[in-house]
């Protein structure tokens, strides 16, 4: 009997040494070498959860939760081999609330326990989420099964980083390098952050030397990644956090970079389904041409009937390219609303959640 026990607990062990063994595979960065021709990714991105881990509470499309969105993710990498799964920040606090401190960093716990349930792969902590104090970060980051990344912002005593200042994850033979910015106007409290473009002439250069590709995790607003797209060609991405974006219609800027935001709250999940062409020479996307295409003619006729309304096809053409490029890389771009149909199905982080609920409500009950 307890040569049969022996026997049944070395094979758990030795298949759990492999999922190990797999996850570190998929996740350690590969040394640089010669890439495929093609490759496939699906990037997953969430931003601005703002401590909420729960459906929006409307009255209809009642959008969102932390385990709606656990569920989404597992759909997609069953459908995808090459996930990445990333948060642009902003996840544990509000800008502003009624409620201390202390009440959001007990609620970014069962965040980031949701996160490592989820299978989250980086986050890049934002402004909101250094109100917690840096020792709080820093005690969630070693309760993180997931990489956390910040290029700009340091502690302001010493001015020294207080996390890895990009990060290297490898998909199908691809190195994505990451870096994470935060908007130095919106930083406070024990923390200071760099200008970005200080920031990333200081990391891009030995990012470049193991990365295939970049991308940045943002908190900037699109202007300053349209920027930042124009003085650092060498960025293909831009995973921004400005609600206020076109969500759906991601920036195709000369070709060249794209910039993808999502909705706040957790209500939606943002995914980008890429086919890199290697080497890269661009993006393209048959549906983007078109829309952009038609969206152009209107300006025209619309320009037509008022002159004063040319500067729209101006602009316009600042930030689209209207020219299909041969061998480059395609994309499609969605926002996933996480609805209780077909995410509302009960999992490991609805457990998070109703513990999270219940702590509230003694919490509540003891004041």
């Amino acid at each position: 009997m307890k040569r049969r026990l022996s026997l049944t607990l070395m094979g758990i062990l030795f298949l759990a040494l492999i999922g190990v063994g797999l996850y570190f595979l998929q996740n350690v960065p590969q040394p640089k070498g010669e890439l495929p021709g093609t490759a496939k990714l699906t990037l997953l991105h969430q931003s601005n959860r703002l401590a909420e881990i729960e459906p929006c509470g409307c009255h209809y499309n009642q959008n969102g939760g932390l385990d709606r969105e656990a569920n989404a993710v597992s759909d997609v990498r069953k459908e995808s081999a090459q996930v990445l799964y990333v948060d642009s920040g902003n996840a544990f606090s509000p800008f502003k609330s009624k409620l201390p401190v202390e009440h959001f960093r007990e609620r970014a716990k069962a965040v980031v326990a949701g996160y490592n349930a989820s299978g989250l792969d980086l986050f890049a902590p934002g402004p909101a989420d250094f109100r917690l104090g840096v020792s709080a970060l820093k005690e969630l980051e070693k309760d993180s099964k997931f990489a956390w990344v910040s290029t700009n912002v340091q502690a302001a005593s010493g001015l020294t980083p207080i996390f890895a200042p990009y990060q290297i994850i490898s998909r199908e033979g691809v190195n994505y390098g990451v870096l994470g910015l935060s908007d130095p106007k919106k930083i406070s409290g024990d923390v200071v952050a760099e200008q970005p473009e200080t920031a990333l002439r200081t990391y891009l250069p030995k990012l470049k030397e193991r990365a295939d590709v970049i991308i940045v995790l943002s908190q900037l607003g699109p202007e300053a990644e349209r920027q930042l797209s124009e003085r650092f060609p060498e960025i293909q991405l831009f995973v921004g956090a400005d609600t206020r974006f076109g969500s759906n219609d991601p920036v195709w800027l000369k070709g060249r970079s794209l910039l993808v935001d999502n909705e706040d709250r957790g209500y939606k999940l943002g995914r980008l389904d890429i086919t890199w062409n290697f080497p890269f020479k661009g993006f393209s996307s048959p549906a983007m041409e078109e829309q952009n295409q038609l969206e152009l003619t209107m300006l025209q006729a619309e320009a037509q009937k008022d002159p004063s309304l040319a500067k729209n096809i101006e602009n316009f053409k600042i930030h689209k390219d209207l020219n299909p490029i041969p061998g480059a890389s395609t994309y499609q771009h969605s926002l996933i609303a996480l609805s209780a149909d077909p995410y509302g199905k009960p999992n490991a982080v609805s457990q998070i959640i109703a513990t999270e609920k219940e702590r509230v409500r003694k919490k509540a009950l003891a004041e």
